[in-house]
């Protein structure tokens, strides 16, 4: 998606969140530039998705959705999925992908909410409003879509489908630092599931620092008394009878 159209569709987003809230939030909206809250990991097996804030602000996710698309294209349970709160700056927020929340999994902070199969080779969306169904490679402004990740053999797709991880419930598609290139493909690759809640520690925004100077070592060495001096008792004791 070029640049001005995402501006565009940031614009659009912040207007209805001033409508909205009262509160002072950065716009959804997924860009290259890392600025806006992204899908950050799913896995149809383990049925969840993990969105991820890049920024260093709050974003409010009130008015955002998380959908699921069957492998050919079509969202399922559109009306469900309407999601609430914020993510902090570095911070997680996890939706469990089925009716209930699932057991195996950290507590959710949405639930999808849809009895329907969430299969490997679906597309998982995050948009403005109910999801659109669409075809192809996706236009973010014309249906509203904040993000989206097609895989495997799916219809829909930002660039090219990631590969898929299957329905293995130890494996999901992870997108590395939060990047966001527009591209499935080269953004997520295949590990062992890591889901994170709200409640798990934010990403630290820089490495431990590392000690500038070596440890200072003392400027003179002890000082030993003048070989072959000795000092005489009485100037330690002094003169008196008591010692």
């Amino acid at each position: 998606m070029n640049t001005r159209r995402k501006r565009r569709l940031v614009a659009a987003i912040a207007a209805v969140g001033l409508l909205a809230t009262p509160l002072i939030t950065i716009p959804a909206g997924a860009t290259p530039a890392g600025d806006n809250v992204v899908i950050n990991e799913a896995s149809p097996g383990a049925k969840f998705v993990e969105l991820y804030n890049p920024t260093d602000e709050d974003i409010d996710l009130a008015g955002l959705h998380i959908s699921y698309y069957s492998t050919a294209g079509n969202p399922q349970c559109p009306t469900l999925g309407a999601l609430s709160g914020t993510i902090a700056p570095k911070g997680y927020y996890l939706v469990h992908m089925a009716k209930d929340p699932v057991a195996a999994l950290p507590e959710a902070d949405a639930t999808w909410g849809c009895g329907n199969a969430v299969g490997q080779n679906g597309g998982f969306s995050l948009s403005i409003g109910a999801p659109a169904a669409f075809t192809g490679n996706v236009d973010h402004e014309a249906y509203n879509v904040v993000d989206y990740v097609g895989l495997g053999s799916h219809t829909n797709f930002e660039t090219q489908a990631a590969t898929s991880s299957g329905t293995s419930a130890e494996k999901s598609v992870n997108r590395a630092a939060g990047a966001d290139t527009d591209n499935n493909k080269a953004d997520f690759t295949v590990a062992d599931v890591s889901p994170k809640n709200s409640a798990s520690d934010p990403d630290p925004t820089d490495p431990p620092t590392e000690p500038t100077d070596p440890p200072t070592d003392p400027t003179d060495p002890p000082t030993d008394p003048p070989s072959g001096e000795i000092t005489p008792i009485a100037d330690i004791q002094g003169t008196g009878a008591a010692s």
